[in-house]
């Protein structure tokens, strides 16, 4: 009898300890993806040239090793139909433009190190012939699968040309 106690006073102990464990391990937090280090100053864009958005954006998620999507916004002064982003798709990240939404998606399961190459070659061009020269932002943001990171922005500062009349 009282080694059937002691051995219940065992398996107790040990339940208890494995279910503290395992609270444990589901409870923690997901810690979100962390953007830095774009540039601050305003991007110079001249009419039908194409631009890189920013060569220093930086990622950090403490917690998680890869990333599983972002998203670029034209946020302000969208020319629909001539301002375009885009992004030469990878191995892993696939993008697409809607003209609509105004937001260029990256999607894929990452690593971190590809998403910040990923986000430093996403490039910028207005297509069409009048040009509205309205300081554009430009809004960056990405997602670990469970929460999405804080937004930075830069601004497009565009240039117009006058191009020679066509006959």
């Amino acid at each position: 009898m009282k080694t059937t106690l002691m051995f219940l006073k065992g398996a107790v102990r040990t339940g208890i300890l494995l279910f503290f464990l395992l609270s444990q391990a589901y409870s923690q937090t997901n810690e979100i993806p962390l953007l830095s280090g774009i540039e601050s100053s305003d991007l110079i864009y001249i009419e039908n040239d194409t631009v890189t958005l920013t060569d220093s954006i930086v990622i950090t998620d403490a917690d998680d090793l890869s990333l599983a999507s972002a998203a670029v916004k034209i946020d302000s002064n969208y020319q629909c139909g001539a301002d375009v982003l885009s992004f030469m798709d990878t191995e892993h990240i696939f993008g697409a433009w809607d003209t609509a939404t105004r937001v260029l998606s990256l999607t894929g399961n990452a690593t971190v190190e590809e998403y910040i190459n990923a986000l430093r070659n996403v490039t910028y061009r207005n297509t069409g012939d009048s040009v509205s020269v309205l300081l554009r932002k430009v809004v960056f943001t990405v997602s670990d699968g469970k929460d999405y990171s804080n937004e930075i922005s830069r601004k497009i500062a565009v240039t117009g040309v006058n191009d020679p009349p066509v006959i």
